[in-house]
């Protein structure tokens, strides 16, 4: 063999050519203002609630809408049109960080989109029973295969149809190609995107266990908790989501421990909960529902829930499902302060 044969040319010495990718820039534009009309209705659900609640003022005592139970579910949607707003216009801007959000929650919103399907399947037989109680008496039930049909494709439309092309735009290679070439790196950069959708997940839970008290009940430990009891269940639970959110950023083994935790606690909670004696009317009227929308829910109640098979493989498999993500999201934490994982992180970037 020739000296040439061992020795390498310069040519060879050269990093690989980075892969071809298109320009989905207009894409992104387009997807960003979808994204933007997403948030405003959000803000279109808030008008919705107070114009509900207006109307209702007017209506006898025992049928009106409970301001107190209506704040938490509004909260929510003003975050919600917030997240949508920033991420939506940070799409449309080529931002780094907002296509990592929108990829990250997209999976979320689709994942329990489909579980949220699979609910309305099981509960289809007690849909029925639950309208024609809330119709009030001497006034004609509205046609219940109109309603289960509005039913349905509410249901498609928000928690699958809206979610999937996100997912699949904001996943894309080439779409994440075109943010990473438009814009510097960013502070989602630290996270994959699996991580990133924990931390998500973990944030929000944080927000809103905060405002469970507002509704003056929750359901925990086997128990209805009320005045300071339920406030401090509140703030327990949210210091411990508050802290696996920090561990998660920091990619810390003591993040993915509080999920593990949670997700046990969650499951222990709601079998001791949902499968004792609880008087769910009880409940319903402490969270200020009105006697239409009580005699509606009592067909959903966890009681009638837990006694019907399918509901039971559905929330056993939904289980199982959960702990075995948790187990697969185990490779991407670091030691106990997660600084190895980031420093791996980045010296295979660094060799990209």
């Amino acid at each position: 063999m020739s000296e040439s044969d061992h020795d390498p040319s310069p040519e060879a010495l050269l990093p690989p050519p980075a892969l071809a990718w298109r320009d989905r820039s207009t894409a992104s534009l387009l997807f960003g203002i979808f994204v933007v009309a997403l948030g405003f209705c959000c803000l279109g659900m808030v008008a919705a609630m107070g114009i509900g609640i207006g109307a209702a003022s007017a209506l006898p005592t025992g049928r009106g809408i409970s301001l107190r139970s209506a704040i938490p579910a509004a909260t929510i949607y003003l975050v919600f049109a917030g997240f949508l707003f920033s991420t939506g216009i940070g799409s449309m801007m080529l931002r780094r960080w907002a296509r990592a959000l929108l990829a990250a929650l997209s999976w979320i919103w689709l994942g329990s989109g489909a579980l949220a399907l699979l609910f309305v399947f099981a509960i289809l037989p007690k849909f029925s029973t639950a309208m024609a109680a809330a119709v009030p008496p001497g006034q004609v039930a509205p046609p219940m295969g109109l309603m289960v049909g509005c039913m349905l494709a509410a249901v498609i439309l928000i928690y699958i149809a809206v979610p999937l092309p996100l997912a699949l735009f904001y996943n894309g290679r080439n779409v994440r190609a075109t943010f990473e070439a438009k814009d510097r790196p960013r502070w989602t950069d630290r996270l994959p995107t699996p991580l990133l959708g924990l931390f998500i997940v973990l944030a929000f839970s944080t927000a809103s266990v905060l405002a469970l008290p507002w509704y003056g009940s929750i359901p925990a430990l086997g128990r209805i908790l009320t005045g300071t009891s339920a406030l401090l269940f509140s703030l327990i639970f949210a210091a411990v989501t508050g802290a696996g959110t920090w561990w998660v950023w920091r990619r810390s083994i003591l993040g993915w421990w509080v999920a593990v935790a949670l997700w046990a606690f969650g499951a222990i909670s709601a079998l001791w909960t949902f499968t004792g004696k609880i008087d769910w009317n009880a409940y319903y009227a402490q969270m200020g529902m009105n006697e239409q929308q009580t005699r509606m829910t009592a067909a959903f109640s966890p009681d009638a829930l837990f006694a019907s098979p399918v509901v039971r493989a559905i929330i056993l498999l939904t289980w199982i499902g959960i702990g075995v993500l948790l187990v697969w999201l185990r490779k991407f934490f670091g030691g106990e302060d997660g600084e190895g994982s980031i420093k791996k992180d980045r010296t295979f970037s660094e060799k990209e």
